[in-house]
């Protein structure tokens, strides 16, 4: 085996792991089939501690790229600085198709014409029900968009679709409420904000799974703390689902960013023996707080405070690699 030290870098924090480099032959499969693993597996609507751990690397790279913009407000007559914005999509009517289908025709056909309209490069999106049992999508960009032409673009693309006319059955008017958009600038920390709002498991623990027609009972897919009860000398559930509302199940992905923050967010790279040297010192000198598990350490730090602590080469590397990832595709 050869193993060589390598670093995952996000904008706030150096984890630094070891890999074998050299090729492994091993059949694991019997290993999947003893444990009924395949290859693909039902999310039941819920994000795994994996995948809000994906998310939440995409939002503080999505934080990092964007620069402070200054926008005026002409109901307070004043300009305000903010850095990243929250975008939510609705339907106005009953949901008529699958929440697959409303994906492919509604949302990726906003995002493409975001692109071209108001130039959207990096940015998240996320699906989850609501408790009518629609589904709604929210978006974090980097881009001011105004929000009247955000409700004329949304409008349109529900037009093709029979959302607006069943509204308009219903209302009698055609402009519906079903988008939303401010900026994130009064939030201390807006990465775990938007990570925990933007992670969160489809509200949690209430949903009702289900699948085409039938309808199971309310499954519990995570371990919940219990209690002991000392009547009954049994550990019993503490959660109450008095007064809960449970949402259902939502179908396809969760969850996903634009090609530039999913090629950043895999910032990793074979660690020199000077980077591993910086490394060490900067920890030994309390400059950087380090956590030291079996399989890796993990050093807390911002990007942009790499230089100032000794870290040029590391910060240097990275630098390299975001320019890299903004290079065009070849045709």
């Amino acid at each position: 085996m050869n193993f060589k030290t390598f670093l995952s870098v996000t904008p706030t924090r150096i984890v630094k792991y070891s890999r074998n480099i050299d090729h492994d032959f091993t059949d694991y499969s019997y290993r999947l089939i003893g444990k009924k693993l395949t290859s693909h597996s039902d999310t039941f609507g819920l994000v795994s501690q994996k995948g809000n751990a994906k998310i939440q690397k995409a939002i503080d790279w999505l934080i990092c790229l964007s620069s402070d913009k200054r926008t005026f407000n002409p109901k307070f007559n004043s300009f305000f600085t903010w850095q990243v914005n929250f975008i939510t999509l609705s339907l106005p009517s009953k949901q008529m198709h699958t929440d697959k289908f409303l994906k492919k025709a509604l949302l990726d056909k906003f995002l493409t014409y975001a692109s071209r309209k108001w130039n959207i490069g990096n940015y998240l999106w996320r699906q989850e029900p609501q408790a009518n049992g629609n589904i709604h999508y929210h978006i974090c960009t980097d881009v001011f968009i105004p929000w009247q032409e955000l409700r004329d673009v949304w409008i349109n693309i529900l037009k093709s679709y029979n959302y607006i006319s069943n509204f308009e059955k219903l209302h009698h008017h055609k402009i519906p409420n079903c988008t939303d958009i401010h900026s994130l600038k009064n939030v201390k920390n807006i990465g775990a904000y938007l990570a925990k709002y933007c992670g969160k498991s489809s509200k949690g623990i209430s949903i009702m799974l289900t699948k085409k027609v039938e309808k199971y009972p309310i499954k519990i897919p995570f371990k919940l703390p219990g209690y002991y009860n000392s009547k009954t000398k049994k550990v019993e559930n503490s959660y109450s689902f008095k007064g809960k509302q449970f949402y259902r199940q939502t179908y396809g992905r969760l969850w996903g960013c634009s090609q530039e923050l999913s090629k950043v967010s895999k910032c990793k790279f074979l660690a020199s023996d000077e980077q591993e040297k910086n490394l060490c010192t900067s920890a030994s000198k309390g400059k950087i707080y380090a956590k030291y598990y079996d399989y890796c350490t993990i050093f807390n730090t911002r990007l942009i405070d790499m230089i100032d602590i000794g870290l040029k080469s590391i910060f240097d590397r990275v630098i390299d690699f975001i320019l890299k990832c903004r290079e065009p595709v070849p045709i």
